[in-house]
């Protein structure tokens, strides 16, 4: 791993020299490659953050005191415990609303939960 590797040429003899230029193909043939692997890679990292802490682009989802919100997933498939089960999004209080629209989402929608175990608020996703 990390070392470029090329094998000889068709028709070149063992141990003879490969021409420049076939050289300079193979190399963006491999680099091509990686740019490919690290494009998947960070696909893949943003489908990770967006799973663990609800967003694809940052670490950490918080609340307003600074606290990382937990995934909890919803009702049918949670992903965490909280001291209470029974929640709304307290989205909806602030500006711009609740995701789900005028009526909040909460324990009863299939909308997954984030929270602060510290603050106890709670939004959706």
């Amino acid at each position: 791993r990390g070392r470029l590797i090329f094998e000889e040429p068709s028709g070149a003899a063992p141990g003879g020299a490969v021409p420049f230029a076939v050289l300079i193909g193979k190399v963006r043939e491999r680099l091509d490659a990686l740019e490919q692997h690290q494009e998947e890679m960070l696909s893949e990292l943003a489908k990770v953050r967006r799973r663990m802490f609800g967003s694809p682009g940052s670490i950490c989802v918080r609340c307003a005191a600074g606290h990382p919100l937990v995934p909890m997933g919803n009702r049918w498939k949670p992903t965490g415990v909280a001291e209470y089960s029974q929640w709304s999004c307290d989205g909806a209080a602030e500006a711009g609303g609740c995701r789900n629209g005028p009526k909040p989402a909460s324990h009863l929608s299939a909308l997954e939960r984030f929270h602060c175990p510290a603050c106890h608020y709670d939004i959706c996703q």
